[in-house]
């Protein structure tokens, strides 16, 4: 084949109406991979593109071999800007794509890629833009966009993607001008907060985006031990989050161990979209949603609806009053009763109306806040005949225990009812 080509290249160069140009095209397909088309471009430097077309008959094997060879060839190697090799069977990256060192643009979409090399990527310091979109990548591992000072645009949308090394994006990795990441509609679960080192190693005044809809992003963690602070020196940054199960905004707090004030102070620089996230709309989120009430970002909320309870599903969160995040607790909470925090009024609520009891229980749930105070109805309990201390008494505002039968009020419990706003007593 080698021998032919040598042949055709010197015949071709003996005809003076041939040009350089068109005689590098005439190479370019004859060493273009069976059953694919080649294309060579000079608009702005050499430019390949190799398209299989999703063609069936391509042969995997024999398509890494032919690729090594024509990015091997002398019009290819050393002097190719922008590759793309799309639309074909290749589950690996062809080892001549490594050695492209003056590559400024590399493209690997709609192949059938599991795994990014180990080594490659790390060569190609001139990479400005880097993108494998609709393939079957399953992680990112640590060290595979090392040194990449130049990268701005990393596309690795549309695959399998359910881990990404703590390493990929923190300060070590030196992407200092990356400032658009796309893992849409991947599987990952758990976010570290390396969204954060790309703002803070990124160019200081660029507009960083980073897509993560459309994952199965539920939890957060901090295993990178980053610590929030704030004026720290950063870049804006869009945080895509639309269309994940995520259920509280707290988890992020919590994940990341942010506090909330220090959140607020980092979301000067940095927009979160949750649209389309369906949150429990309970009592978790209370304080998140009374100072976005407060500061006047409730538009943060505009497309996020409730999933829970079922009394508010699909409802906007921005449209729910406070006194609706309410939470429904069962430790501790006595058998047959109903127990309910309800932040909007510091109270906890306690009923046990009706239940039959004989004796006021020894323990209730935990209040969540110091200055919560229990609010509890023992009422409608017939069997109910003697009123004994309760060491829950000293943090309760509201006690309710009438039509009872209460024949004995222990001596005791008058120091504690004195200290109630609110008695019923028959």
């Amino acid at each position: 084949m080698y021998t032919l080509l040598a042949t055709t290249v010197l015949l071709l160069l003996s005809v003076p109406e041939i040009t350089v140009c068109s005689t590098s095209a005439i190479i370019i397909r004859t060493l273009c991979p069976t059953n694919c088309s080649c294309n060579m471009t000079e608009d702005s430097g050499p430019q390949l593109t190799v398209n299989c077309l999703g063609e069936v008959h391509v042969d995997s094997g024999q398509l890494t071999d032919q690729l090594n060879s024509l990015l091997s060839s002398n019009l290819t190697y050393g002097h190719v800007t922008s590759l793309s090799i799309t639309n074909t069977p290749l589950t690996q990256v062809p080892c001549s794509v490594c050695r492209l060192t003056t590559l400024t643009q590399l493209r690997l979409d709609n192949n059938r890629l599991s795994r990014l090399p180990d080594n490659c990527f790390t060569n190609l310091t001139a990479l400005v833009y880097l993108s494998a979109t609709r393939n079957s990548i399953t992680e990112l591992q640590d060290g595979l966009f090392d040194g990449l000072r130049h990268l701005e645009s990393l596309k690795l949308s549309l695959n399998r993607i359910s881990s990404i090394g703590l390493r990929v994006f923190n300060g070590s990795a030196m992407l200092t001008s990356l400032r658009d990441v796309d893992f849409y509609l991947n599987r990952i679960q758990t976010l570290e907060p390396w969204i954060y080192y790309v703002a803070i190693n990124g160019l200081q005044g660029n507009h960083a985006q980073i897509h993560l809809d459309n994952n199965n992003i539920s939890s957060f963690t901090n295993m990178l031990g980053w610590k929030a602070k704030c004026g720290i020196k950063t870049m804006h940054v869009d945080l895509m989050l639309n269309h994940n199960p995520i259920k509280h905004i707290t988890d992020i707090l919590r994940g990341w161990n942010v506090s909330l004030l220090t959140w607020w102070c980092l979301n000067q620089h940095t927009a979160i979209r949750l649209d389309g996230v369906r949150l429990d709309c309970d009592c978790v989120d209370f304080d998140v949603f009374k100072n976005l009430q407060l500061l006047s970002h409730t538009g943060f909320l505009n497309r996020v609806t409730c999933n829970r309870p079922a009394s508010l599903f699909l409802t906007k969160v921005s449209a729910v009053p406070l006194d609706q995040f309410v939470c429904e607790l069962t430790e501790h909470c006595p058998h047959g009763c109903h127990c309910v925090h309800r932040p909007a009024n510091a109270t906890l609520h306690v009923c046990c109306s009706n239940t039959n009891i004989t004796a006021l229980p020894y323990e209730l749930p935990e209040l969540p806040k110091s200055y919560t105070k229990y609010k509890l109805d023992f009422s409608n309990n017939r069997l109910l005949r003697r009123l004994e201390h309760r060491d829950y008494f000293v943090n309760t505002s509201i006690l309710d225990v009438s039509n009872c039968n209460l024949d004995s009020i222990d001596f005791e419990v008058w120091n504690d009812l004195t200290n109630m706003t609110q008695l019923s007593i028959p």
